[in-house]
């Protein structure tokens, strides 16, 4: 093969002797090499193919038939890379042996020889990366750096230990500190962890180079934690000028030590204040910060700080400025600068705390303007005008926009009366409370407590453990409820005390808004005139008669329930006589106090209808006095009561003389009510009783209702028997009246009754009552009746054998056996008797 290469390039071209290796070399074919196996690619062959190429000068195709067939970076093909990257380096195409090693295809060539073969080349970096020994690249840094590249540099230091890379960055810095700082820097930003901080500060640091420190800083900063190395940056950039670094760093950063860094820029006093500003202002050093600026004299720069970087500070800055004693038109001027963004609260409270708040009367002024409702603009003009006394009281009263509750507590200082004008605004219960009772301005608590309506609150004050309840008292009775206008409040008042149990309290009350008040609206409430009489009733039972007759508009038919309901009838009789309610007066003196007497004098006196029904129907309830009922009730000329009066007439059976009275009375009522039968009856019953039996036949012969069976019956009950006769008659019912007759002793009229009524009950009593008078006779006729019936003849047996009449029995027997319904058993009772 090598041959026929060879031939190529001699009548050919060096391209065309390359491709007919490649070729060659891909068919396989055997060289001289008699190990090689087929197919198999020798580095002998390839050497010495590389060789051929090269002793023809052909360096360029010699490399290209080595990287094309060479295509595995072995152990074994070592000496080959080194032989063919010294021929590129040594023979004029390091550019070559560049890529190659760039490119990393080779990695078994010898480093030393190739080292070496780069730094002759001017391949410093390849030199560098493959040098090991430490003194190859002191020399090479120490002479020609100046030849490297910077990402070259970089490359090279990323490949070393943080121990290496510390001594070759010291090299670099020595040999040509102002050439390789740009470098120099990014290779310790790069490795700042590795290298450690206090190591690159004190290198850097101790370079001639006044940006080198300040350069470095820059580059670690933001991987930076420590707060020495943001100080130490602070520091840097202000001994550079380099203000507007410092001011950036101050601003952002979160790791440097304020107050260090605070006193720093004080200590030097930088031309520029941003960074001062700036950590002041984020660490609540304002207070510091003014007073320094002050103290130099630059309140320029105050200004521009409250004005252009962070006006929500003007309150500790207008506060500082005070205690500076600073011109007060200044740092008004500085706070209307800032009206619209600064903090009403925080502003007032810093004017507030040295006394100064006047000074906020014109931003507080401009602000109410602009129609701000800001409640802390109200409340802070509210308290100005309380210092200024500009009216203080009306504008407390009129504004709806201040807080009541700070106002107040301002004012409580100041003057207490203004303090209650808050508080009542805004309805401040606590510190109204407080207020009144430290400055005994009980008059004005008392005020309070009216208007509020507030029953917990009234609990509170009413309480017996307040101790200046007796004096708030005596304030609400004397002005407060007299001053007032509204029924509401009063009722609300008056409530109060009744809940907290005050009887003797609220009947003081009471009294002088009642009896003693000028007001109409409260004499003659009608509600207090009622709580005062029912106060009285549950506490003082001896005062209600005087209040009772000394009142008129309270409700007498309420009240007077509520009397008898505490057994204060005389009470009730006085309220019921004074409003004209005389049924109900008559009925305390009838059903409470029992006096009749005095009942009747009193119907006697007024002489009204309705007293005397009332008087009359308790009068029926009594035995004795029903008869004076009845004339009551005809006094009344009411026919109402007609059932209580017959009710009573059945109850107490009164005697002839009371009928007398009560049949005149019914037969009034018997032309007013409907139900006549029953009022017929009744005078029926009462004539009886009266032995009027004339009448009564009279009455009865008369168009009526009376239910005659009734009264035959009552008169039967009552022994009235000539009226039973007589009633009994007028019904035909000669049962009864067969009854009646026998007990007039009537026996033969009697027969004839039962004659007429035949029925064997009538029978029964006849014949027994005629054995009883042994008018054996009249008998023998009613048990002939009675023993033709079989369930009777036993019973007629035995009534006259129990009596011993065994002869008229068997007279009555042998008679009745020739009757047309004599049966068996009376033959046979016979036949016994016999």
């Amino acid at each position: 093969i090598a041959e026929l290469v060879q031939l190529a390039s001699s009548h050919a071209s060096p391209q065309a002797a390359l491709e007919l290796a490649n070729a060659l070399q891909a068919s396989g074919l055997q060289t001289s090499s008699a190990e090689s196996a087929a197919g198999a690619r020798s580095m002998d062959d390839i050497a010495q193919m590389f060789d051929m190429f090269l002793q023809k000068g052909m360096l360029q195709e010699a490399t290209a038939y080595v990287l094309d067939n060479m295509k595995e970076d072995m152990e074994s093909s070592g000496e080959l890379q080194t032989h063919v990257l010294v021929a590129n380096l040594d023979g004029g195409a390091p550019q070559v042996a560049d890529a190659i090693l760039s490119r990393k295809v080779w990695s078994h060539f010898n480093k030393f020889k190739i080292a070496q073969a780069c730094e002759k080349a001017g391949l410093i970096h390849h030199a560098l990366l493959l040098y090991s020994d430490m003194s190859d690249i002191k020399r090479i840094l120490t002479n020609t750096t100046h030849k490297l590249e910077r990402e070259k540099i970089l490359d090279f230091f990323a490949t070393l230990s943080p121990e290496d890379a510390g001594t070759c960055l010291e090299i670099l810095l020595r040999s040509n500190p102002r050439g390789n700082l740009t470098v120099c820097v990014e290779i310790a930003t790069q490795s700042f962890d590795s290298f450690g901080s206090e190591r690159l500060l004190a290198l850097f640091g101790g370079l001639k180079i006044p940006e080198a420190l300040f350069l470095l800083l820059q580059g670690i900063l933001p991987q930076a934690d420590d707060a020495e190395i943001h100080f130490r940056f602070i520091e840097e950039s202000i001994k550079l000028g380099q203000f507007s670094e410092a001011e950036r760093v101050t601003r952002e950063s979160e790791h440097y030590s304020p107050e260090k860094v605070k006193n720093y820029l004080m200590s030097v006093k930088a031309r520029d204040p941003r960074p001062l500003i700036n950590v002041c202002d984020r660490f609540g050093y304002v207070d510091d910060l003014v007073k320094f600026m002050v103290k130099n004299g630059q309140t320029k720069f105050v200004e521009g700080y409250v004005t252009r970087v962070n006006p929500k500070r003007c309150p500790v800055v207008c506060g500082v400025l005070l205690d500076l004693d600073q011109d007060e038109e200044f740092v008004s001027n500085l706070v209307m600068q800032v009206k619209n963004t600064v903090s009403v609260e925080e502003l007032t409270t810093e004017f507030e705390k040295r006394n100064k708040l006047k000074l906020l009367r014109p931003f507080f002024e401009a602000k109410v303007a602009e129609d701000s409702k800001d409640e802390a603009v109200h409340t802070g003009l509210g308290k100005v005008y309380v210092d200024a006394n500009i009216s203080p009281e009306h504008f407390l009263d009129t504004n709806e926009h201040y807080d009541p509750l700070a106002v107040g507590r301002y004012c409580a200082k100041r003057d207490p009366f203004l303090a209650v004008v808050a508080f009542r605004k805004g309805k401040c219960d606590d510190e109204m409370l407080e207020l009144t009772n430290r400055n005994a301005l009980f008059k004005e608590q008392a005020q309070y407590l009216v208007d509020r309506e507030d029953m917990a609150l009234w609990k509170r004050v009413l309480s017996s453990d307040n101790p200046n309840r007796k004096l708030i008292v005596d304030q609400i009775t004397s002005s407060a409820l007299p001053e007032t206008q509204a029924p509401e409040k009063v009722s609300a008042t008056v409530k109060a005390f009744m809940a907290a149990d005050l009887p003797d309290l609220l009947i003081e009350l009471l009294e002088k808004l009642v009896l003693h008040s000028s007001n109409a609206v409260f004499s003659k409430n009608r509600n207090l005139q009622n709580l005062l009489i029912l106060t009285s009733i549950k506490t003082n039972k001896e005062r209600a008669m005087e209040y009772i007759k000394k009142l008129e508009n309270y409700d007498g038919g309420d009240i007077a329930q509520i009397c008898i309901g505490a057994d204060l009838y005389e009470e009730a009789f006085v309220i019921y006589t004074r409003f004209n309610r005389n049924e109900e007066a008559v009925g305390v003196l009838l059903d409470q106090m029992e006096a009749f007497d005095r009942a009747e004098e009193f119907a006697n006196k007024l002489d009204e209808p309705a007293v005397w029904s009332r008087l009359g129907a308790s009068q029926l309830k009594r035995r004795d006095m029903i008869a004076a009922g009845v004339t009551s009730l005809l006094k009344a000329k009411d026919p109402g009561p007609y059932e209580k009066v017959i009710t009573a007439c059945k109850d107490f059976e009164p005697g002839g003389e009371t009928y007398d009275a009560v049949i005149k009375f019914l037969r009034f009522a018997r032309t007013k009510v409907k139900d006549t039968v029953l009022v017929d009856t009744e005078i029926v019953i009462g004539l009886a009783r009266c032995g009027r039996l004339a009448e009564a036949e009279e009455f009865i012969s008369l168009p009526n209702n009376a239910d005659l069976d009734e009264a035959g019956d009552r008169c039967l009950a009552l022994e009235l028997f000539p009226a039973a006769k007589l009633l009994f008659s007028a019904t035909n019912d000669y049962g009864r009246l067969a009854s009646v007759l026998v007990k007039l002793g009537d026996f033969p009229g009697a027969v004839e009754s039962a004659r007429k009524a035949d029925r064997v009950p009538t029978w029964r009593v006849v014949c027994h009552a005629c054995v009883e008078k042994k008018e054996f006779r009249l008998a023998q006729i009613c048990a002939l009746h009675l023993v033709v019936d079989a369930n009777e003849l036993q019973d007629v047996l035995e009534y006259y054998q129990d009596r011993g009449h065994f002869q008229e029995i068997v007279d009555v027997m042998d008679t009745s056996l020739s009757l047309e319904r004599a049966h068996q058993a009376m033959f046979t009772e016979t036949g016994i008797l016999c």
